[in-house]
């Protein structure tokens, strides 16, 4: 069965189904890829912060700083 995906106003994009109890399960794609994705369609940092409503360290931090490198920010 084909479930269309939805996408939240932040930009991720998710689908959402029943389980057996009729509860609704909800799967989304992972946050930091919602920035990279933006970054990668060429939205600046500031651009995707804005489009994300959140701070522009928080994409600088997710998108441009390698893993374990510390940020100065925290």
């Amino acid at each position: 069965m084909h479930y269309p995906f939805f996408e939240h106003s932040w930009g991720q994009r998710v689908v959402r189904f029943y389980d057996l109890d009729k509860h609704i399960i909800e799967v989304g794609e992972n946050i930091i890829m919602v920035v990279k994705r933006f970054i990668n369609a060429g939205l600046s940092i500031e651009e995707t912060a804005t489009r994300m409503d959140v701070p522009v360290v928080y994409v600088i931090a997710e998108a441009v700083i390698p893993k374990g490198m510390p940020t100065g920010v925290g």
